[in-house]
């Protein structure tokens, strides 16, 4: 039996557990952090302590069907993700409570949330800010996602914290 592993960027999903846990201090944030990175070298192949896996990156789940249709393949599924069904279910996705950022103004609605994009809100957060200047974190998120948007601010943030 193979396990999942699912990745999501890790500027988005920092951003939204952040959002989620704005009580939490520093250190608790940074343990997110190594987390993400230790998930991101298992993904990559560095680790192998899943053993036999099926790698999902979130990113490209949430956004292109073709590449859930790969994953329903993978999974063995009968019904390709490309399906109408498919596409119907996926779009009806309740909101389930966790969204910190659109709360339920999604509702029925999931392919319209702006899970790409969490990060925009959170970079004035001065515990979320640093997620930018960790140099290991910004590599491994290069090898694994196109976010040259994110990446250019994290260039800047390495810089900023260099002086």
């Amino acid at each position: 039996m193979a396990t999942i592993l699912i990745l999501r960027d890790p500027f988005n999903n920092l951003a939204s557990k952040r959002r989620a846990n704005p009580e939490r201090d520093e250190d608790y944030f940074r343990g997110e952090r190594e987390l993400w990175k230790t998930h991101a070298r298992e993904f990559l192949g560095e680790t192998d302590y899943l053993g036999k896996k099926i790698l999902l990156k979130y990113n490209d789940w949430f956004r292109d069907a073709a590449y859930r249709a790969g994953i329903a393949e993978a999974l063995g599924t009968d019904l390709p993700a490309t399906h109408p069904a498919g596409e119907r279910a996926l779009a009806g996705v309740p909101w389930n409570g966790k969204s910190q950022f659109d709360r339920r103004r999604f509702d029925g609605g999931a392919q319209e949330m702006k899970v790409l994009e969490r990060w925009k809100e959170m970079t004035e957060d001065p515990v979320y800010g640093d997620v930018f200047a960790d140099e290991e974190l910004t590599v491994l998120a290069r090898r694994l996602f196109d976010l040259e948007e994110i990446f250019g601010r994290c260039d800047a943030g390495r810089a900023t914290s260099k002086t």
